[in-house]
């Protein structure tokens, strides 16, 4: 099942996504529809994750291997990673998109209660189907780590 909102993005070639605090945005290039997961589509305004409806807050990536969104429902949040789903020319990356998929949610499975991992969410549905191409666990607060040098706290000795 394909996802999105259907709206192509092709004309657009910047993206501006709304930091997690609403505080900021950060400007992003647009790559090429062929070259993201979700080709021309954007990840769906809204999941079901259990019973509950979860909106997007922010999309975190978008590119060939997977369109990774953060949701907000009532109760929690929720981070979807949407596996390809299209088409590279006559591959149908689709089916690639769906080993990915059923690959880490075995391994989230598997993690399930060990301390520091996101707790796997289930099943994805979209507009009341279930997505196979998607994976989803629950969003743990956190910062991004530096990009010019180690954590703080991190020794490399």
């Amino acid at each position: 099942m394909a996802v999105g909102t259907g709206k192509s993005q092709t004309s657009a070639s910047i993206l501006k996504t709304p930091n997690p605090m609403g505080v900021s945005t950060r400007v992003v290039r647009r790559r090429p529809a062929v070259l993201q997961a979700l080709g021309s589509s954007t990840p769906p305004a809204v999941v079901t994750i259990g019973d509950e409806r979860h909106e997007l807050v922010e999309t975190f990536k978008h590119d060939s291997w997977a369109a990774t969104a953060l949701y907000r429902g009532a109760q929690d949040q929720v981070v979807v990673k949407f596996h390809p789903q299209n088409r590279l020319f006559l591959l149908p990356i689709s089916l690639l998109g769906r080993w990915l998929a059923s690959r880490e949610q075995r391994a989230r499975r598997l993690l399930n209660g060990v301390p520091g991992i996101a707790r796997d969410a289930g099943v994805v549905p979209v507009r009341g189907e279930q997505c196979p191409n998607a994976v989803a666990h629950y969003y743990i607060e956190g910062h991004p780590l530096p990009t010019n040098g180690p954590a703080s706290g991190f020794s490399l000795v």
